[in-house]
């Protein structure tokens, strides 16, 4: 008897614990939402197991120093081998900045690899253990990375795209951003390490880029806005983020070079994601003069939750990604 009271208070006090913590740390709050994103929610085409035959999966290369998941990455590329070199394609997943992996994406990423792109899937340092620039940061290593290994993949770095879906389209918004607005660049502790003549287009799949106003909607005092205020603190590692600079870096619609903008493929699903904010930045864009391709669908005739695009049973994610490639073979050079 006394062993089971034992035993049921060690499990009382590990269950207690992340509750006495969770309002001195960001931690509980970040990993709660690390593990909502263990399992993607790509579902494969019909014709997927063709795509798959047609591409090459090189897994978990080390692209930084640190030989850690969050510094490797995935070259998905076309197994025949092409005479011109191949444009490429950097993506970043998405997970809020917490979680997230980029085996969630891969099943998109052979799609894309099998239209002729060599694609690089990117994982990178999460919160609260990487804060925010960290992430970001990373994708100029995994550029140097497809540098050192130009020829042997035949890429043509002349043809690059940056990409991204959910927190993975805005870094790939805000990495474009950098590489094009040097004193941005400085600010916010972003390498320039891109031509920008090269950088051929983006392409931003459900982002959020106003990360002031999104945050100014969690003021309440209800149990999902303290655990997003916390999912802030712990990945800006600022418990005063809201009067720090990261909020207003990371608002992307609100640094627009004034160089211009390489063009631009966006979309966003209509029910519980980020519609508002993608067709407002995709406007922000056309006004400075970028060239932008949007793909939205009106809620009055279906219902497409945030990252939609990878339900590719279903006729919008299919017409969508069609769309997408077009805008690739549009622009690549």
């Amino acid at each position: 008897m006394n062993i089971l009271k034992w035993l049921i208070k060690i499990i009382l006090t590990g269950l207690s614990f992340p509750l006495l913590i969770f309002p001195f740390s960001p931690r509980p709050a970040c990993l709660f939402l690390r593990n909502l994103f263990r399992f993607g929610t790509y579902i494969r085409p019909r014709d997927y197991a063709f795509a798959r035959a047609s591409v090459r999966i090189e897994r978990d290369l080390p692209y930084r120093e640190r030989n850690v998941r969050c510094s490797r990455l995935d070259i998905i590329s076309p197994a025949a081998v092409s005479a011109p070199p191949l444009p490429v394609l950097f993506w970043l997943h998405g997970g809020a900045y917490v979680g997230g992996d980029k085996s969630d994406v891969e099943g998109y990423a052979v799609q894309i690899a099998a239209c002729g792109y060599i694609v690089a899937n990117i994982n990178y340092p999460l919160a609260p253990e990487s804060p925010y620039p960290s992430g970001v940061r990373a994708v100029a290593d995994a550029y140097r990375f497809i540098c050192s290994r130009l020829i042997e993949l035949n890429a043509d770095l002349s043809s690059v795209y940056f990409a991204g879906d959910s927190a993975g389209a805005q870094m790939a918004a805000q990495f474009v951003t950098a590489q094009l607005d040097e004193s941005y660049a400085r600010a916010a502790g972003i390498g320039q390490v891109v031509p920008p003549d090269t950088i051929r287009g983006a392409a931003l799949f459900c982002g959020l880029y106003d990360a002031e106003a999104y945050a100014a909607r969690f003021d309440r005092r209800t149990p999902l806005s303290y655990l997003v205020r916390r999912v802030f603190w712990g990945v800006t590692a600022d418990p005063n983020w809201r009067n720090g600079p990261a909020l207003e870096e990371a608002s992307v619609v609100r640094h627009i070079p004034r160089c211009g903008f390489p063009p631009v493929f966006l979309t966003d699903g209509n029910i519980g994601t980020f519609t508002e904010q993608g067709i407002a930045y995709a406007q922000a864009l056309r006004e400075c003069g970028t060239s932008v391709e949007t793909v939205f669908y009106s809620r009055s005739s279906v219902f497409l939750p945030h990252e939609y695009q990878f339900l590719m049973h279903r006729s919008e994610a299919i017409k969508t990604f069609s769309r997408f490639i077009e805008f690739l073979e549009r622009t690549k050079k």
